[in-house]
């Protein structure tokens, strides 16, 4: 795959690759993201995120932390 055929018009740094994850592999994401443990979730103003890799510190510095398993295999 050529990933310069998947370049987004007008950017130099967004791809959009169409069936990059199955369906299969959409599902198991999903149902992981779900099944996640409360603190995993982070509630702002109008919505709630996980972060999965590390934290950023207030001055910007990223603490990493290692994937979990369902996303490293």
């Amino acid at each position: 795959m050529l990933l310069s055929q998947h370049r987004v018009s007008k950017s130099e740094v967004l791809y959009y690759v169409p069936n990059f994850v199955t369906v299969e592999e959409e599902s198991l994401l999903i149902r992981k993201i779900i099944a996640s443990p409360q603190p995993r979730w982070k509630q702002l103003a109008n919505r709630r995120l996980q972060i999965w890799g590390g934290n950023m510190t207030a001055k910007g510095f990223l603490i990493p932390e290692e994937m979990p398993p369902f996303v490293r295999t």
